[in-house]
């Protein structure tokens, strides 16, 4: 299932019933589309949460809710994360001992050409490059959408409007990207990002801009229907037909 940040952040983390925040971010290391951690805010605690992705279960798109493998007195008694300040390394270890998990890092760390590496990334690795990666800079997504301005491979497109996740996988599939010339926004497939620029803010594609614009329309205040993915799978499956 996909879902837009937009609506993202109007779930709840749940777990035995009980709710322990509203999602208010995503949090994404530079040069990946992998989902690291989703943050909510709980009234009730007064602070944010932090979660990995690795402990989120059922998504209910009708409810609302997001089940989390995790006790609510445990969420109580988790380290304070302050997601104004840069995510330090040390801090994420602190975060994966006290719940007792595996740190995905570990997992990573042989892997060559790691899931979610933003396109052309993996290429352009040195051994440097690599052990960066292993300590990667975490991105609220929320600082990114609305922010980015995006390019097509002829010049300036758009502004990227929101970003669409699969839930199931917890990775980033597609950009929401208002245009000039269109009511709703264009939806890209990050597979055709080939570059981000995180100091200038701004994103490029490797698309036209005419092939860009034929892209199925999505309205953030919308739900993503199953017709649209379908729409969306298709489309994108044609395009790398032809490219």
């Amino acid at each position: 299932m996909i879902v837009g940040l937009t609506e993202l952040k109007t779930f709840y983390i749940v777990s035995d019933g009980e709710e322990i925040g509203r999602v208010c971010d995503i949090l994404l290391p530079r040069g990946e589309w992998v989902v690291r951690y989703i943050a909510a805010w709980s009234e009730e605690m007064g602070r944010n949460i932090l979660l990995p992705c690795s402990c989120l279960q059922e998504v209910d798109r009708d409810k609302r809710t997001i089940r989390a493998d995790v006790q609510r007195s445990q969420v109580e008694e988790s380290p304070d994360m302050d997601l104004t300040k840069q995510i330090e390394r040390q801090a994420e270890q602190e975060l994966y001992e006290y719940y007792g998990w595996p740190p995905y890092w570990l997992q990573e760390e042989q892997d060559v050409n790691p899931t979610g590496v933003l396109s052309g990334e993996a290429e352009k690795m040195s051994e440097s490059d690599q052990s960066e990666f292993q300590s990667p800079e975490l991105q609220p997504a929320t600082n990114i959408a609305g922010a980015y301005a995006v390019h097509s491979n002829e010049g300036e497109f758009g502004i990227l409007q929101d970003i669409l996740v699969d839930v199931e996988a917890w990775t980033i599939q597609y950009l929401a990207v208002d245009t000039p010339d269109n009511e709703g926004s264009i939806l890209v497939e990050t597979d055709h990002v080939s570059e981000i620029d995180w100091i200038a803010r701004e994103v490029y594609l490797s698309l036209p801009a005419d092939m860009l614009l034929d892209s199925p329309v999505y309205r953030p205040q919308e739900p993503l229907t199953p017709e649209l993915e379908r729409s969306l799978h298709e489309y994108y499956d044609r395009i790398r037909k032809n490219i």
